[in-house]
């Protein structure tokens, strides 16, 4: 949750007991900076999560391999693996596939199959701009990368549509001491000569730059944008925190929360009368009191209502929750975004 409590628990594809769970962590808290830990912020972290988890779950019931006497891995005859090197392989594969590899090559061969296109994205900005709002694209992706997806997205004119395009932004180095600021040749995706220093152009396309380059170059204040994206981290957390932009992010699950929400509200509802008895019975006690109410059967009843709660999100449950308890996202949702939605349009 946002203070730090483990809510559950998975290795592989098996859910951890409670008493498992504090054989490894005896306080059932964890600090989230800890380099122990791995925040997987986005949706595009679901496929490296569920192959991390596949591959521990074969090595564990792999016959080849025993877990190790620490059980921090897995063996056999001379050769050890431990689980945070199976993470680590995956992670320095799912880099190199996006980076250098030939995933993007193979989104924009394949656009319709992998990129939603919403007519209302062109509505959308031309309505800011006709109301005198200007508009910027920040992104991490290069120019190519870009260029093809915007296309397929507006069409061959979708740099009329921003006052700035910045690729290679390397977020969330760009809210920090950034790099390079260049243009961009569009006609090759070449990055042109030395440092860019001149008034923007609309149409232009720009690569790297930092923040203040950026409130620079625009003459605008922190509290004068609103940044729409959909990464709580690179995107929300760093913009609003480092430099006090208004956020808007973007949470497509939120969807499917409401959707729980809306169609079993009477589990909510049960849940809050559980919470509102157990309050009633601790509500004239007080340090002199030495007898303690009867909860037990209070208590299972929670935790069968929340039970039946989380499963009716998913196998892991809410991403805002677990029962009556927030989690670390919803934390940092409240905290940091200034509006959230499934959507921006």
């Amino acid at each position: 949750d946002g203070f730090g409590n483990i809510l559950m628990g998975c290795h592989g594809l098996t859910f951890i007991s409670p008493t498992e769970i504090e054989e490894s962590y005896p306080n059932k808290f964890v600090q989230l900076n800890d380099s122990k830990i791995y925040v997987l912020n986005t949706l595009f972290n679901l496929p490296e999560t569920y192959l991390i988890a596949c591959l521990v779950d074969y090595f564990d019931k792999s016959s080849e391999y025993t877990k190790t006497n620490d059980k921090t891995g897995v063996k056999s005859g001379d050769v050890i693996m431990s689980y945070k090197s199976i993470f680590q392989d995956v992670r320095a594969a799912v880099d190199w596939v996006h980076m250098a590899g030939s995933m993007k090559k193979c989104v924009l061969e394949n656009l319709s199959k992998y990129v939603e296109n919403d007519p209302r994205i062109k509505t959308l900005l031309s309505q800011l701009r006709e109301n005198d709002r200007k508009t910027f694209l920040l992104t991490n992706s290069d120019f190519t990368y870009t260029n093809g997806i915007m296309k397929y997205l507006i069409g061959e004119d979708w740099t009329d549509y921003f006052d700035i395009a910045i690729v290679d932004a390397h977020k969330p180095r760009f809210f920090a001491e950034g790099t390079v600021f260049r243009e961009v040749n569009t006609a090759t995706g070449a990055l042109k000569i030395g440092i860019h220093s001149g008034p923007l152009c609309r149409g232009a396309v720009y690569s790297g730059g930092s923040c203040d380059a950026f409130r620079h170059l625009l003459k605008m204040k922190g509290r004068d944008v609103l940044y729409v994206g959909d990464h709580i981290f690179g995107d929300v957390l760093r913009s609003k925190k480092t430099r006090g932009w208004k956020t808007f992010l973007v949470v497509p699950e939120l969807n499917h929360e409401l959707s729980v929400w809306t169609g079993r509200r009477p589990l909510f509802e049960k849940l809050g009368e559980l919470d509102s008895i157990m309050a009633e019975l601790y509500r004239n006690l007080d340090g002199n009191t030495r007898s303690k109410p009867e909860i037990s059967n209070i208590l299972n009843a929670i935790k069968e209502v929340t039970y039946e709660m989380d499963h009716e999100y998913g196998v892991l449950g809410s991403l805002f929750r677990s029962g009556s308890r927030t989690t670390f996202f919803a934390s940092q949702v409240e905290r940091y975004a200034d509006i959230y939605a499934s959507s921006c349009y």
